[in-house]
């Protein structure tokens, strides 16, 4: 494996739409988006059309760790804060046939590194559904700490979920 990289949604060529339509078919169903990506995508859906739109914010750092035959094995987004040395991270995701291999405990380490190196951040902080527990646990094995349980935060349909706030502290 390869280590993590910094994604452009305009590298000039292919491989931007190639890694973009190969994470779109990782989302196979409303629920799978609406845990991912919480109500960032909800409205639009999501393709590589709207995934280019939403990279070309300023304050969002797209990173991908891909395998030897550059096929994207994970995704993450890192958002800066107002504060300069906060940030969080948001919308990771693992390639379905690659997940329970503790894939996703080592991208997160890596991501919390990256955001940590590259960008001089000393706090972390992510939000995940309650329900999600498979992440609430990688995040709890990776270093973060619940900090706060937002009841009755994101509503899906007619029905409405705990949210779960988690930090962790960027050691430099």
């Amino acid at each position: 494996m390869q280590n993590i990289s910094s994604l452009s949604p305009n590298l000039g060529h292919n491989s931007s739409s190639l890694w973009m339509k190969d994470l779109c078919s990782w989302i196979e169903k409303p629920m799978d988006l609406w845990n991912w990506s919480g109500n960032t995508f909800l409205d639009c859906g999501i393709d590589s059309s709207t995934l280019k739109r939403h990279l070309l914010r300023d304050d969002l750092h797209a990173i991908g760790r891909f395998d030897q035959s550059n096929h994207l094995l994970a995704y993450a987004e890192i958002v800066m804060k107002q504060s300069a040395s906060n940030c969080s991270l948001c919308r990771v995701i693992v390639r379905p046939n690659a997940r329970g291999k503790g894939l996703g405990k080592s991208f997160c380490m890596e991501c919390a590194l990256w955001a940590r190196n590259k960008l001089g951040c000393s706090v972390m902080n992510l939000n995940v559904l309650k329900l999600n527990r498979s992440a609430i646990c990688c995040y709890l094995a990776t270093g973060f700490r619940i900090t706060q349980v937002v009841p009755k935060a994101r509503a899906m349909g007619d029905k409405f979920h705990d949210l779960v706030l988690m930090s962790k502290k960027l050691r430099h």
